[in-house]
C-alpha cells in the first residue's frame, strides 16, 4: 500500500487528520471479498505519531468515500518508537483490476477505542471464516470465538519479536500453548487453511508447525 491525500468527504470534523491508503491492484492476484488488510504503522510519517493518541484509540478507517467506516483492530502502537500494527476489514472487494483506497483518520483527543465486539471493533475485522487469529503467537484470539491460549512449560506468550509484531518463543522441550476452552470451532472436520510465521533455531526431521 501507499499513503497520500485527496479531496473527498470528511468522516467527522472532530478528527483533524487523515491519510489515504491505496491498495495496489497489481499486488492482488484475484478479487478478494472482506479481506483483512494489514498496515505497518511504522511506514506512516512522523506527523502521524505526533498527532494520534498514544493508545491509538482515535484511529478510524473508512472506505474511499471518506465516510463509510469499516472495522479495525489496533493491535499495538508505540508513538515514541513510531511503530505499530493495524488491521482493518476491506468490507467489500479488493479489486485485482483497479486500485482500492481507504482512509485512516486520527487526531481526536476526545475519542476512545471501540469495544472489541462493537460494530467497528477488533472482532469484526475477522469474519466467520476465521476461527482463531492470534497476533502474539498464541495468546489472545482477535475473533469473536474467544479461542484464547494459555502457555505451559514456562513459555512467554508474546515475549519475543516476530515477523509482524510480537511472537512467542518455544524452548523445543516442554513448551506449548493450549486453548482455554473446548471449542467446537477448532474441531477440524474438513479442509482448513492455517498460516503462521515460524523461525526454527534448527531444522531436523519431523518438525511440525501444527
Amino acid at each position: 500500500y501507499a499513503y497520500s491525500g485527496s479531496e473527498v468527504a470528511w468522516y467527522d470534523t472532530s478528527w483533524s487528520h487523515r491519510i489515504a491508503v491505496t491498495i495496489d491492484h497489481t499486488k492482488v492476484d484475484s478479487d478478494l471479498t472482506d479481506f483483512p488488510v494489514y498496515v505497518d504503522l511504522s511506514s506512516l510519517p512522523s506527523s502521524f505519531f505526533s498527532t494520534v493518541k498514544s493508545d491509538g484509540g482515535d484511529i478510524r478507517v473508512t472506505k474511499s468515500d471518506g465516510t463509510t467506516e469499516v472495522a479495525r483492530e489496533v493491535v499495538d502502537i508505540n508513538t515514541g518508537a513510531e511503530t505499530g500494527e493495524l488491521h482493518f476489514s476491506a468490507d467489500g472487494t479488493l479489486s485485482a483490476s483497479s486500485d482500492t483506497e481507504f482512509y485512516i483518520y486520527y487526531g481526536n483527543s476526545g475519542a476512545s477505542d471501540y469495544a472489541d465486539n462493537a460494530t467497528y471493533g477488533a472482532e469484526n475485522v475477522w469474519d466467520g471464516d476465521f476461527v482463531l487469529v492470534s497476533h502474539d503467537g498464541g495468546g489472545t484470539d482477535s475473533t469473536s470465538n474467544g479461542n484464547d491460549g494459555t502457555g505451559s512449560g514456562g513459555v512467554s506468550i508474546g515475549g519475543a519479536t516476530g515477523k509482524v509484531g510480537d511472537a512467542t518463543e518455544f524452548d523445543g522441550s516442554d513448551d506449548y500453548i493450549v486453548t482455554t476452552k473446548d471449542s467446537a470451532d477448532l474441531g477440524i472436520t474438513t479442509q482448513v487453511t492455517v498460516s503462521a510465521f515460524v523461525n526454527f533455531d534448527t531444522v531436523s526431521a519431523n518438525q511440525r508447525i501444527v
